[in-house]
């Protein structure tokens, strides 16, 4: 795991405080546990274009995040997607702890989905981001 995936990381886990007031620390990597508590938020990288140059890359990253708010019940799960998107959407600057630190240039809310898990019985809303930062290039 680079850099800017341990610093986002932290960043969510600490720092989302509208987020924070409906799941409290309920906020996984990739897959919930295989219990969760709901309501709970999942997140995923889904794409990651870099940037470049003649030289090769520029460090310059267009990455795409999909945040999976789940809950019990539709409006729950709405208000969690609507949290994240006071918490993120617009947001730039540092995020993590040392020595685990990034910038990020700007957080922007692309999409966001509705729907409802009939094996799990729950009901969730997907929220898309473009996360803009840098990287570090070794030449």
């Amino acid at each position: 795991m680079g850099v800017f995936e341990k610093a986002f990381g932290l960043h969510l886990q600490g720092n989302l405080a509208e987020t924070a007031a409906l799941v409290d620390d309920e906020i996984y990597p990739i897959r919930l546990p295989q219990k969760p508590t709901y309501p709970c938020i999942s997140y995923q990288l889904v794409a990651a274009n870099r940037d470049h140059t003649q030289d090769g890359g520029s460090g310059l990253v267009e990455a795409r995040y999909q945040f999976n708010c789940y809950a019990s019940k539709y409006v729950d799960a709405k208000a969690i997607g609507e949290a994240l998107r006071k918490d993120l959407d617009g947001f730039k600057g540092d995020v993590g702890t040392a020595p685990n630190i990034a910038t990020i240039d700007g957080m922007f809310l692309e999409n966001i989905q509705d729907g409802y898990d009939d094996e799990l019985d729950v009901f969730w809303v997907t929220v898309d981001f473009t996360v803009l930062h840098t990287e570090e290039i070794t030449r």
